[in-house]
């Protein structure tokens, strides 16, 4: 599913700008921003465009965990900066929560129709919904035995206002005995529509999901996502958050080719530069498989 992103810290604030943050909501982002800690192991190379001094993610891979502005509320507005990779409510300890061999270290992405029942997801499907702007995200598809990459992107130039879920962790680093507050993210999948399911072929995700693709919603759709939790009539609120968690409208989606995304013998991974995210054609690659 979606591991590879594109994105820019200081598109995410315009973002933020708006859907209604106030000049005072900005500088405390951006300063959230600024003095975000990450393990040394986890950091990655963020070159930044011009005099910009926030993060510039021409790609960036779930499994780095980078941060993102994510928006919890629009009337009024609130948002804050999460780390990509949702932990559940029940770790305690930053060391298990940076474990890799968890299995919730990969949930970088949850199936939307199970959010309400899962134990893992059911509190932040309720109580911890939100939503994170991006330029693009990467999917592969996968052919003779080798993986293409692919660039996915609204045509109008507009971002992508991607569904997610999020939990806040109070975490014991037992080395120094400090409480750390970490927000964690999850984007939320769907059935693919029928461009996607074309790039998205993985065979195991083909096995246990079906094609997926991430939720993408319509700006006007973003306050209802963002809709406090109703107690009183659950199952119909549930309804309705599931119901805007759809497919995708395909006709309002680009694509293209990119460069692997990752280290391969025939070609070495460029890295976080403006390049990787430009149309590449493979040579080796049959088109028509994409093709409507």
């Amino acid at each position: 599913m979606c591991n590879d992103e594109e994105y820019k810290l200081r598109r995410q604030l315009d973002a933020a700008i708006r859907f209604g943050a106030s000049d005072e909501e900005i500088e405390f982002l951006t300063k959230k921003i600024l003095d975000f800690k990450r393990p040394i192991e986890r950091e990655i190379d963020t070159p930044t465009d011009g005099e910009d001094i926030l993060p510039v993610y021409h790609h960036v891979s779930g499994f780095s965990h980078p941060i993102k502005v994510v928006f919890s509320s629009v009337k009024p507005f609130k948002a804050e900066v999460a780390e990509w990779g949702f932990v559940p409510p029940w770790v305690k300890t930053v060391k298990e929560a940076m474990e890799p061999r968890k299995p919730y270290n990969n949930s970088l992405n949850a199936q939307s129709a199970g959010i309400f029942e899962k134990k893992t997801f059911v509190a932040a499907a309720k109580y911890g919904r939100c939503v994170v702007s991006i330029d693009a995200y990467y999917e592969h598809h996968q052919y003779n035995g080798k993986t293409y990459p692919f660039r996915i992107f609204r045509k109008d130039g507009k971002p992508l206002l991607i569904a997610a879920i999020s939990n806040k962790n109070k975490l014991l680093d037992e080395e120094t005995g400090e409480i750390i507050e970490k927000i964690t993210v999850a984007t939320l999948t769907t059935s693919a529509n029928p461009t996607m399911a074309r790039i998205h072929n993985n065979p195991a995700t083909l096995k246990t999901a079906g094609h997926r693709m991430l939720v993408i919603l319509d700006e006007e759709n973003v306050g209802a996502y963002l809709a406090p939790y109703n107690k009183s009539n659950e199952e119909a609120f549930q309804y309705k958050i599931l119901d805007l968690c759809v497919p995708y409208d395909e006709t309002k989606l680009g694509y293209y080719s990119v460069r692997n995304l990752r280290s391969r013998k025939d070609m070495p991974y460029i890295g976080n530069v403006p390049e990787i995210a430009e149309p590449y054609e493979w040579a080796d690659f049959d088109y028509t498989r994409v093709e409507g």
